[in-house]
């Protein structure tokens, strides 16, 4: 069983990595937006292609990292909170109940996983497989658990 309060020091130590690589990456698009030489922001449309592809491609990596930040952030919410409690951390929490033990070279390396390889690689597939992604499955899901207990 994982330790909860070995999954709260490495979920920090994740966050600080997060929060410095977006400043860096921050302060590298500021600098990408500049004018050469007269040191005014522009806008991309008058930024030449080359330049303009490497700011879309910082954007890109900038939305990445914030998102993994978000999701580092809101597991150590629910562990201090309580919502993961003690015995909690370290098993899967599908919606399906899997509830099995997520092994611990996959918490060292995501602290903030929630769910086990396997649930991981089901709702991939099934985000894959639904329009709008894995928020269209639960959509879908939902209504068909609503239509089963509608005809009971």
């Amino acid at each position: 069983m994982a330790s909860t309060q070995l999954g709260l020091v490495r979920l920090h130590k994740k966050e600080k990595h997060l929060k410095e690589e977006i400043v860096q990456l921050e302060i590298k698009f500021k600098e990408a937006i500049q004018t050469p030489g007269n040191g005014h922001a522009t806008d991309p449309a008058d930024m030449p292609a080359t330049n303009y592809a490497g700011t879309q491609t910082r954007q890109e990596r900038l939305g990445q990292l914030r998102r993994a930040l978000n999701k580092v952030q809101r597991v150590i919410r629910e562990i201090l909170s309580g919502v993961i409690g003690d015995d909690e951390y370290g098993f899967c929490r599908d919606a399906d109940g899997c509830g099995c033990e997520i092994p611990a070279g996959r918490l060292k390396e995501f602290p903030e996983a929630t769910l086990c390889v396997a649930c991981k690689s089901q709702h991939e597939k099934k985000g894959k497989e639904f329009p709008g992604g894995i928020a269209g499955y639960r959509v879908h899901r939902a209504q068909k658990n609503m239509s089963y207990a509608l005809s009971q």
